[in-house]
Order: C-alpha cells, then sequence, then structure tokens
C-alpha cells in the first residue's frame, strides 16, 4: 500500500453541478495583467485543460503575444476548431501551475472549462466526498507520458 500526505492547505473544494464536480481557481495572464477566477469541471478524461472562450478573453490571450496554434480537437467523433496555447499561471491546492498547455473552442457557446491532465498529471490527488474537497500532492514521477513535462508545478508558499 502506498501511503500519501494530503494537507488541508492543498486541497479545493469543491461542488456537484449538473453531475460534475466543480471547483474554482484562479488563472493569470501575466503577459497582459489580467486574471481570472475559473469555475473547472474536474476532468482527468481530458487529455488537455480547456478554457473557454469567456475566460480566454478575459486573460486577454490573443491580445498578448501568447502564441497560438491552430488545432482541431476531437471529441465524441466530432471536431471542434480553435487554437491551443500556453497560459502562464494557474493556482490550485497551494501550488503554482507554470506553462500550461490550453485549448479554447471558437464556439462561445462552449461555456465548460475542463481541468485535464496538462494540469492534474502534475499532482497526486485524493478526493474527500464527504467533505467535498480534493487534495493535491505534488507528482514527483517522470510525466513524460502525459506530455505535459514542459510545464512546471511547485509549491506556492509554505503552509
Amino acid at each position: 500500500m502506498i501511503n500519501k500526505k494530503f494537507y488541508p492547505a492543498h486541497s479545493e473544494d469543491f461542488i456537484i453541478e449538473k453531475n460534475h464536480m466543480m471547483f474554482s481557481v484562479l488563472a493569470i495572464n501575466s503577459l497582459a495583467r489580467a486574471k481570472t477566477e475559473i469555475d473547472f469541471v474536474y476532468d482527468p478524461g481530458a487529455s488537455v485543460t480547456i478554457i473557454n472562450r469567456n475566460h480566454f478573453d478575459e486573460l486577454q490571450i490573443a491580445n498578448s503575444k501568447i502564441e497560438m496554434s491552430d488545432y482541431n480537437m476531437g471529441t465524441y467523433g466530432n471536431s471542434v476548431p480553435e487554437h491551443i496555447w500556453r497560459l502562464p499561471y494557474l493556482f490550485i491546492g497551494g501550488f503554482t501551475v507554470t506553462n500550461i498547455p490550453c485549448f479554447t473552442p471558437s464556439n462561445p457557446k462552449s461555456t465548460f472549462n475542463l481541468l485535464g491532465l496538462t494540469v492534474l498529471a502534475h499532482f497526486n490527488q485524493f478526493i474527500d466526498m464527504g467533505k467535498s474537497k480534493i487534495y493535491f500532492e505534488l507528482n514527483e514521477e517522470n510525466l513524460s507520458t502525459y506530455n505535459v513535462t514542459d510545464s512546471k508545478a511547485f509549491l506556492a508558499e509554505e503552509h
């Protein structure tokens, strides 16, 4: 049995909304001095983190010299066009994750934000349903399997 230590300061409170675990974290685009709280669906089945068009605009991604690549995301037999780009900072569970690959669909009706493996692979996680908390511990294993090795996660401050 593997013993992990999950600390209360390294957790996020979640709610169940429309059958999804959701929690809010702070995203910052330091290049545009823009920040916003984003309500994410906890989605360890998503390979990439998805940020909707509204938050993309709030973070001023298109106007901040962040490199964007055209990309068609395959989902349930459909192809969704738009851009892959890198979010400078995301603060989650007392940690900072930097340089995160993200996808934003062109359709403004796509409103969900999904926290996928481009963030979650950096952490071991424990879900406490009774307390409505997700606990995070830095994953120090090799992340090459998850294609996130060029983003980084570190402790934001000592607790």
